[in-house]
């Protein structure tokens, strides 16, 4: 996954905290799980539009729907730059094995 771009989104105290994640291809199971990894994950597979939340305590809240190449994050307003460093990091970090291709 590579991210495209990360956006502010406003809020009533204009402080940033919250960014908005485009990503070059919409979230996957098996992406979801991968975020599982690095924190507290809920996952809702069984809505009609299942949707995640990962909590990083002291880092960060991401969330967002699977099959869509968006995602939401609140960062830590008390160490925002290493949140958001530590976030990309981990979400550049999966990498898509294609188990078609044979040798």
């Amino acid at each position: 996954m590579k991210i495209l771009q990360i956006t502010d989104v406003p809020d009533c105290f204009n402080t940033s905290l919250t960014k908005e994640i485009l990503f070059d291809q919409p979230v996957t199971k098996d992406y979801i799980q991968y975020l599982g990894q690095h924190g507290q994950l809920d996952y809702y597979a069984e809505f009609p539009r299942p949707f995640y939340k990962l909590q990083k305590s002291g880092y960060y809240i991401l969330q967002g729907v699977e099959g869509t190449d968006t995602a939401r994050v609140i960062l830590d307003r008390t160490r925002v730059q290493e949140a958001l460093q530590n976030l990309t990091e981990m979400l550049i970090g999966f990498i898509v094995i294609d188990h078609s291709i044979s040798c």
